[in-house]
């Protein structure tokens, strides 16, 4: 009992020396450094004090003393003032002992510790100036660790009746400790939450649950009661249809830009939905045109372009999401591919208004990839349904053949323009409607052709699936336009100019690629031009260069 009461007796001793020259602010409860000339605890007394009182607080029965003359307090308050720069001197190195006690006292005192602010912030700071002082950091972290789940940090007896901390079990596992703890809650549902337990908190999902059982019940002899009326209505509310038609009453009533683009992205979220909702013909039934009036008219400014990029990006989710049969889709395929479409000549210019920046030219580029997108699903759409003439397919393609011919392959921001188009163009000339004349086949041989060239030779076009993609859809489109050629018996002194540059070069690499399906197209692509003489000799010194780059590749 008297080594107990001595030990207890130096302990406050201890703690009323370091307390020198430290003045308690009333206001905040910390500790501040007196401002006199000379201080009268010497900087090395208060680290050796601080080591002595470090060492003394390994005995957990000091503890209770410690706090009781606001240890706590005072050790938080020596370690923030050893990290100031102005108080550096007067504290040398006194941030190691003070974390060494912290760390002693961190599972008695966690619930105070978690209320000092800046406490992760100092011991972050500890690790950052002393990162050499492995001790230290390993003390640093611990506290760190105890601190974060200070309301879940219980304490075991581990081996040889020695305290270890214990932490649920999702912690142990999910977190690199930098200490021995065991672990509880391993069976809890409260280390995992249930994602029923989730759903059923939410008042929302709970009405969904009871009307669903009773829509189920109903047919029972002894039915369950019928739902609120609140209920009812937030189902009723949450339905797709219902949804989608407030959605685009709000869109009809907008007036300002900020509000037709949130109706837009609302109505593309709700797209997702539509294959699951088996509500197609309800949602087909919904004046989806009235999204129509914003595209009559070119953008004029920055922000009629991005109002136009979010209706686009609608378009294409909805065309992906809405079922192939019993859907018209009427209101755009006549604003795309009608005979008074005009979003379509927006491909065609250069900048689509006036003052436009270098950065708005590269989000116009992206606004015509949209456009592309929804032409595309056009192209495919029609194919289907059966409800287009020769005449449009063909002027369909002009079009798209003169944006291809136009892109400067060389131009980064332009590869994925560039893909959608000769995508586009692909899926049109093997289009059952597609019945070109002999000018407009040799065209299409041409510039596809020169895409198959220019996807890889442009910049970072080469590598990557965007290139090979790219590869593929310019072969499968000379696939159909060889096919065409054949067909009319055109002569090969007719078509076989194109191939003559680049072109060749590509399909042949393309005839080595990784990638099984490129090689069997450009394999097919091949086939035809061997048959002829010129074509063949070419064929065949680019066949012999690949094969050297090989080797030598290969240091062979």
């Amino acid at each position: 009992m008297s080594n107990d009461r001595y030990q207890t007796t130096g302990l406050v001793q201890i703690m009323d020396v370091l307390k020198q020259d430290l003045v308690l602010n009333e206001d905040t409860l910390e500790y501040k450094a007196q401002k006199v000339s000379q201080l009268t605890l010497e900087p090395s007394l208060r680290r050796s004090t601080l080591q002595q009182l470090a060492v003394l607080m390994r005995q957990q029965e000091m503890h209770e003393t410690f706090l009781q003359n606001d240890g706590l307090n005072l050790i938080v308050s020596l370690l923030r003032l050893s990290l100031m720069v102005e108080d550096y001197l007067a504290f040398p190195e006194c941030a190691i002992s003070c974390v060494s006690v912290l760390n002693s006292v961190c599972f008695v005192s966690r619930h105070n510790l978690v209320k000092i602010s800046d406490l992760p912030l100092l011991l972050i700071r500890v690790i950052l100036v002393f990162p050499a002082n492995e001790s230290s950091v390993l003390l640093c972290a611990q506290v760190l660790a105890l601190v974060a789940w200070a309301g879940f940090v219980l304490h075991e007896l581990g081996a040889g009746n020695r305290r270890v901390p214990a932490l649920p079990l999702h912690v142990t596992q999910r977190t690199t400790l930098p200490f021995l703890a065991s672990s509880y809650w391993a069976t809890s549902p409260n280390a995992e939450h249930s994602s029923v337990e989730w759903l059923m908190s939410e008042e929302a999902w709970r009405s969904a649950v009871v009307v669903r059982w009773w829509w189920a019940a109903r047919s029972c002899p002894f039915p369950a009661p019928p739902p609120t009326p609140g209920a009812l209505a937030a189902l009723h509310a949450a339905s797709a249809p219902h949804a989608c038609a407030r959605l685009l009453r709000a869109l009809e009533n907008a007036t300002a830009h900020a509000q037709v683009i949130d109706a837009l992205d609302l109505l593309l979220s709700y797209t997702h939905l539509i294959p699951l909702s088996g509500a197609g013909a309800e949602l087909d039934a919904l004046p989806w045109q009235a999204a129509r009036r914003f595209l009559r008219a070119p953008p004029a400014s920055a922000r009629d372009a991005a109002l136009l990029a979010a209706l686009l990006a609608f378009v294409v989710a909805y065309m992906d999401n809405m079922p192939a049969e019993g859907v018209s889709l009427s209101w755009i395929k006549t604003s795309f591919i009608g005979s008074d479409a005009v979003i379509i000549s927006l491909l065609s210019q250069e900048r689509l208004y006036p003052q436009q920046t270098l950065q708005e030219d590269i989000e116009s580029t992206q606004l015509r990839i949209y456009i592309v997108k929804v032409l595309l699903r056009c192209v495919i759409r029609v194919e289907q349904q059966g409800d287009f003439s020769c005449s449009k397919m063909e002027s369909l393609l002009k079009i798209l053949l003169a944006c291809l011919e136009r892109i400067d392959l060389k131009n980064f921001h332009m590869l994925g323009y560039q893909n959608e188009l000769i995508r586009c163009v692909r899926y049109a000339v093997y289009s059952r409607y597609c019945k070109l004349s002999e000018e407009t086949l040799m065209h299409c041989m041409h510039v596809s052709a020169r895409a198959l060239g220019g996807v890889g030779a442009g910049a970072g076009g080469g590598a990557g699936r965007r290139g090979r993609a790219g590869r593929l859809d310019a072969l499968l489109a000379l696939l159909a336009v060889l096919r065409l050629v054949h067909e009319r018996g055109i002569p090969p002194q007719r078509w076989s100019a194109p191939w003559e540059g680049g072109a060749l070069g590509a399909a042949v690499r393309c005839a080595a690629a990784g990638d099984a399906g490129l090689r069997a197209a450009a394999l097919y692509a091949l086939a035809p031009l061997a048959r002829h003489a010129p074509l063949a000799t070419q064929l065949a010194h680019c066949a012999y260069r690949l094969t050297g780059e090989t080797e030598q590749r290969q240091g062979f």
